[in-house]
């Protein structure tokens, strides 16, 4: 072997020892020093100089785990049929290792590795001056560009039958109550009457969103489809989203929030003042180029830029009480205290989700009690995370608003609603939401 050839193993193979070495502690430091004992200090700041999001332990509250089946069990029946949810594509938990192993070996080889980021951006650079900003780079196989800019993620075509039968049961079971549900559908990115170059050909996220509302209806369900509200207004559809994330915006979760009240009036005599909810009657809290939400993080700034981000606040006096158990939050004040603050504390692009600001990203159950509202009216929101930026304004017109995804709520929905007795349950779902059943398992 030349001497040549023998320094270029030698530094191939010093390089390699090195990305492993820099895994290791990485892997340990997030395992043991961020997640197990909570410490975020200069040491931890130091290792994870480059991808800061894996120092999140001084970010985030402290998560407390909370058995919700012990408080809200399951019935017999029920807990046959449905033992526990925990993946993503079955109504029935079937644990696979297999899954478990390729993500954290994913992880593993993407978030701790020493540069990831850096390296990943310059990947992306290279392949725009390869193919001259060409379509045809190497997007995420998940993920299309519309013909103006927006990032979007797309949807195989699903046959929703058995979602459909698990909406229409769950009616059943709250109109046994004598209380009432409202199935509403959200958008997704991909517009019905606009994206023609997407829409049913990569991305069937509506014609998935059709068949369900269609099945409901032949099964009597009550739903709203706020695709139709908006496309009947006029509003541009992709402007009431992110460029790069796959969530609305905050302005348009609050114009979710003054239709569903709308629609809520139907059912409590018109008790819900929906001047609350004007946009004029909100003040904005912008923090310029600051989010580059889940899609941008995918193609990473050499194709995404950063996005301005808005707190909203009602001008009027408010008044709440705040409980958030699994977070050990229980609090009372103003509008403000349903907002992280940490995350405008430190720009950082690859981080977690500043879209989380919101009622503290996903939570498997928050209760609000409007302090000040001048009706008793209980409403629980069925959700996922559209309605993080939705629930904090619908409760400027009722009593009290109880929050639950199913993602992460491991308790009888069924027996929550039979302890807390609401007045009207609404499930609020975007058009993709059909491909993970978890959020569809309603007992």
């Amino acid at each position: 072997m030349k001497k040549s050839e023998r320094i270029f193993e030698f530094f191939f193979i010093a390089v390699i020892m090195f990305f492993f070495f820099t895994i290791g502690v990485r892997v340990f430091t997030k395992l043991v020093v961020v997640d197990r004992l909570g410490v975020a200090n200069e040491f931890t700041k130091l290792v994870f100089f480059d991808a800061p999001k894996l120092n999140d332990a001084a970010l985030r509250f402290e998560n407390y785990s909370i058995d919700w089946a012990t408080i809200y069990p399951f019935d017999k029946e029920a807990e046959e049929k449905t033992p526990s949810r925990n993946t993503e594509n079955s109504l029935v938990i079937i644990p696979n290792k297999f899954i478990a192993f390729r993500d954290y070996l994913e992880t593993y080889a993407t978030d701790f590795l020493f540069g990831n980021n850096r390296i990943t951006e310059l990947e992306k650079k290279y392949e725009k001056i390869v193919f001259l900003n060409d379509a045809s780079f190497s997007e995420p196989n998940d993920l299309v560009r519309t013909s103006d800019g927006y990032w979007t993620f797309i949807c195989e075509e699903l046959d929703v039958a058995e979602q459909a039968k698990s909406v229409a049961e769950f009616s059943a079971f709250c109109r046994s109550l004598n209380v009432p549900l409202i199935y509403v559908n959200a958008p997704t990115k991909t517009c019905k009457y606009y994206d023609f170059e997407i829409l049913n050909a990569l991305d069937f996220s509506n014609k998935n969103a059709d068949d369900l509302l269609s099945a409901l209806k032949d099964l009597g369900v009550e739903n709203f489809d706020l695709r139709e509200i908006l496309h009947e207004e006029g509003r541009a559809h992709h402007e009431m989203f992110f460029v790069a994330d796959h969530h609305w915006r905050p302005e348009s979760g609050l114009w979710a929030a003054r239709k569903i009240s709308e629609i809520l009036n139907l059912k409590v005599e018109g008790k819900i003042d929906i001047s609350l909810l004007e946009e004029n009657n909100f003040s904005k809290k912008i923090f310029r180029r600051w989010f580059l939400g889940s899609q941008g993080k995918k193609v990473t700034l050499a194709n995404a830029k950063p996005e301005d981000f808005c707190l909203l606040f009602p001008r009027r006096y408010t008044n709440f009480h705040y409980e958030v158990k699994n977070k050990k939050i229980d609090a009372n004040g103003d509008f403000s205290i349903f907002y992280n603050t940490d995350y405008f504390k430190k720009r950082n692009f690859y981080g977690p989700s500043v879209y989380n600001a919101y009622i503290y990203g996903d939570q498997p159950l928050e209760i609000i009690e409007n302090n000040l509202a001048d009706n008793d009216e209980r409403v629980l929101v069925v959700h996922d995370s559209y309605g993080d930026v939705v629930v904090p304004f619908l409760a400027l017109g009722v009593r009290r608003v109880d929050s639950i995804d199913m993602r992460y709520f491991n308790g009888s929905l069924k027996t929550y609603i039979k302890k807390e007795r609401p007045d009207v349950v609404v499930a609020l779902y975007y058009s993709s939401s059909m491909i993970d059943k978890r959020k569809y398992n309603f007992e």
